[in-house]
């Protein structure tokens, strides 16, 4: 097994587990085995085998304890006990039964050899493939560099030029005739602030009198007292004086 494994997958690591497989001591020796390769770290499969001989020499296979072992084996087993024509209850409990040691030597590491020769054929389809993708492609772009528009771009610019020039045409006259109106407007406003102006108020003989203790704008004769100080604005200036007499009415 170990000769036949190297030479198909030199890579794998093998781990023995020596045992009794014949006579008296062959029970306890092969699940004590089983249960060390079951607690072993990184193992991915476990054959359980020997050569081929009578019953006699094959029973241990046969035991209740090696079964129930093999059972509970964390680590999936192979049995490969004996030739071909050999059965035990340990075939029927694994989880695979191989005809043969060498069987089960096959069974568990792929053929290094088939593994390149599918990885040159995968890399030739790959190559393949992404060789005609490529053309593909080329082809596509020969394509659509031949095509006119891509020859000759101006001519998808040529109707959103024409078009250009019509709307800033339109857009001139359509500002002008808004900025007209703006400025018709702003005057008559400007004209119509200027009849509310203070200033305009006060030309027309109008006057603003204030206290001159807290520049309130006296609205009613209430606000002041004889004597107190104050202020009358007129369109030119300002007049100082004391109230002398106050009257309602």
């Amino acid at each position: 097994m170990i000769r036949i494994i190297t030479r198909r997958y030199p890579r794998v690591k093998i781990v023995q587990f020596p045992t009794v497989v014949q006579g008296e001591a062959a029970t306890s020796s092969i699940v004590q085995s089983l249960q060390a390769a079951g607690c072993y770290p990184g193992l991915d499969v476990i054959i359980v085998g020997r050569g081929g001989g009578s019953l006699e020499d094959l029973w241990a296979f046969n035991e209740e304890a090696v079964a129930r072992a093999i059972f509970a084996c964390p680590i999936p087993v192979i049995s490969a006990v004996g030739h071909e024509t050999d059965f035990t209850i340990s075939d029927y409990v694994a989880d695979a039964r191989a005809a043969t040691p060498s069987e089960a030597a096959e069974m568990v590491v792929p053929d290094q050899r088939e593994l390149l020769a599918n990885l040159v054929v995968a890399g030739q389809r790959l190559r393949g493939g992404l060789l005609r993708r490529l053309q593909r492609a080329s082809d596509q772009l020969a394509a659509v560099a031949d095509r006119p528009i891509l020859r000759r771009p101006q001519i998808l610019l040529e109707p959103w030029q024409q078009r250009f020039d019509e709307a800033t045409v339109l857009l001139s006259r359509n500002l002008d005739a808004v900025i007209s109106e703006r400025h018709r407007r702003l005057e008559k406003a400007g004209t119509a602030l200027m009849a509310l102006s203070p200033t305009a108020v006060l030309e027309r003989g109008y006057a603003i009198c204030r206290r001159l203790r807290d520049e309130a704008v006296v609205s009613s004769v209430t606000a002041v007292q004889r004597g107190e100080p104050v202020r009358v604005t007129v369109a030119d200036g300002n007049i100082f004086a004391d109230v002398t007499k106050v009257s309602a009415g």
